[in-house]
């Protein structure tokens, strides 16, 4: 029984703290806040998570990062729509 409880104690805190890993990378990658923008700033890299070539996830994840900044805003064409 103790042995059971304190597995399920580690699973809940393991659950829990994937959890807050992954809320803390969706803030750095889509907060609008300057802080998640300057520590997020190497993770805001369309290249790390979509390819160009194969899908528009590329230019989705290129827009949505890009906001106010005309220069970093399709810097690479769609090869399709140019």
């Amino acid at each position: 029984m103790r042995v059971a409880r304190a597995l399920l104690g580690v699973l809940i805190g393991l659950a829990l703290a994937f959890f807050a890993l992954e809320q803390s990378f969706r803030f750095l990658l889509f907060s609008d806040s300057e802080f998640a923008e300057r520590h997020g700033e190497k993770l805001r890299n369309p290249f790390l998570f979509a390819d160009y070539d194969a899908d528009s996830d590329y230019f989705k994840l290129q827009q949505t990062w890009s906001k106010g900044d005309p220069n970093k805003r399709f810097v690479q064409r769609d090869p399709k729509l140019g």
